[in-house]
């Protein structure tokens, strides 16, 4: 079906985000954008979680409150740091 997509996720490969720092995930890469709407003629957008809460708490503060967007954003917060850690031991074997 030929229409618009709004993926909200919590994955960080890397090939998927435009990052001003290893944390600071800014928006989905263009070179998705770009293709998602090359083969299909629709637009394409990607949200992590807490930003796309904080985002629908901005047009519609009954719908989700500032407890929620702050909790989602220590989960995301606990997930990297969890991620980084992960990388670490991994490259620490790897010169062991």
């Amino acid at each position: 079906d030929k229409v618009p997509i709004l993926l909200v996720t919590d994955d960080q490969k890397e090939d998927w985000w435009w990052k001003d720092s290893p944390d600071d995930f800014i928006g989905p890469r263009s070179e998705l954008r770009y293709e998602f709407f090359d083969r299909t003629g629709q637009s394409f957008y990607a949200y992590r979680p807490a930003h796309f809460l904080a985002l629908v708490r901005q047009s519609d503060s009954a719908l989700v409150s500032d407890a929620t967007v702050q909790e989602m954003q220590r989960v995301q917060n606990r997930r990297l740091v969890s991620a980084s850690s992960l990388r670490i031991r991994s490259k620490i074997r790897e010169l062991s």
